[in-house]
């Protein structure tokens, strides 16, 4: 079978067909982190204590004042992040 010029166009329109078909499932099953809020279950992982704060929910800054505490960046200053494996 002989791959002439509108035979390629006919495979690549089905081909881009089903993948588009397909991305929908893709992007419904995707799972974006920063649109969770925190504290609300995902059902896709587990608690655990901040590694950055300890569960204090603040970080020390070393340079300047060593007293100086702020929110955590990790844990938005809850103390626990969720873990995903």
């Amino acid at each position: 079978m002989k791959l002439t010029t509108s035979r390629l166009k006919k495979i690549i329109k089905e081909e881009l067909s089903l993948a588009l078909e397909n991305y929908g499932d893709y992007e419904a099953d995707r799972y974006d982190p920063m649109e969770a809020q925190l504290g609300e279950p995902t059902g896709s992982g587990h608690y655990e204590i901040c590694p950055s704060c300890n569960g204090e929910g603040v970080t020390r800054h070393i340079s300047g004042d060593p007293q100086t505490e702020e929110m955590c960046p990790v844990c938005r200053g809850e103390g626990e992040i969720e873990v995903y494996e």
